[in-house]
C-alpha cells in the first residue's frame, strides 16, 4: 500500500471458489483485469517517452484517484 488506510484479504482459494460460484464477479475481475493490464501499458509508455516531471505528475493523478478527498498523505520506505 502506497496510502494509508484499510485492506481486506482474501484467500486465493477463497477467490477461486467465489468465481466458479459467481458468472457475475467473474465477468466483473475480467473487466478489472483489462482495466489494470491497459493502464499498466500506459504507465509503461510514459514511462518511456515522458520527462521525470510528467511522470511525477501522472503518478501523483492516479494517486489522488485512489483516495477520498483531495488530501494525499503518502507513505515512505526507509
Amino acid at each position: 500500500m502506497q496510502i494509508a488506510g484499510n485492506g481486506l484479504r482474501l484467500s486465493a482459494r477463497e477467490l477461486r471458489k467465489a468465481i466458479r460460484a459467481s458468472t457475475a464477479l467473474h465477468h466483473v475481475l475480467l473487466g478489472y483485469v483489462h482495466s489494470f493490464m491497459t493502464q499498466t501499458t500506459r504507465t509503461a509508455l510514459a514511462n518511456g517517452r515522458s520527462k521525470i516531471e510528467e511522470r511525477l505528475a501522472r503518478w501523483l493523478l492516479l494517486a489522488h484517484d485512489r483516495v477520498d478527498g483531495d488530501d494525499c498523505c503518502l507513505l515512505t520506505s526507509s
